[in-house]
């Protein structure tokens, strides 16, 4: 027997109040996708807000251990492995070749001296108007000036030293 559509009763074509779609939040999927995606870079964008405030390369390593004290010019490979790094996020500044150890930033006349908040040690280099007066100087008093940093780190009881110059 054929079913007539005037057979079955109004009732049935009526949706349910529990089937009806209801609105989401998210009127669409290309909104959906949009927002999960933009949540998942928020991380890599916010890593690369940091800034870099300085740039060495050291020449010159010194160990000292109690009595002992040795001297070493470092080679190209040496000094391209112990670079100087230090960011700044925000109002934070990191000592990115160090773990990133944040650091407290100490103006004093025409020297800049970063200090680690951990103890493990310091940098000391020239403030921003000394590096532009050395820009001045003629090529041979350029040269005769060695260094523009120092990176002084706290080993044991002991310590190391670097000696560089801004990249």
């Amino acid at each position: 027997m054929l079913w007539m559509p005037s057979q079955i009763s109004s009732r049935a074509y009526r949706p349910r109040p529990n089937l009806v779609r209801r609105r989401t939040k998210f009127p669409s999927m290309r909104l959906r996708f949009l927002v999960s995606s933009l949540i998942c870079l928020a991380p890599a964008v916010a890593a690369y807000s940091q800034t870099t405030v300085f740039v060495g390369t050291p020449s010159l390593k010194i160990t000292e251990e109690g009595s002992a004290r040795q001297v070493d010019k470092l080679t190209e490979k040496e000094a391209r492995d112990y670079r100087l790094v230090i960011t700044q996020d925000g109002d934070r500044y990191l000592w990115a070749s160090r773990k990133n150890i944040v650091l407290i930033q100490v103006v004093s006349g025409s020297y800049v001296t970063f200090v680690a908040t951990n103890g493990s040690g310091y940098i000391r280099t020239y403030a921003p108007h000394m590096f532009e007066a050395l820009s001045q100087m003629s090529l041979e008093d350029q040269k005769s000036e060695q260094f523009h940093y120092v990176e002084h780190l706290t080993v044991m009881l002991g310590s190391v030293t670097y000696y560089g110059k801004r990249d």
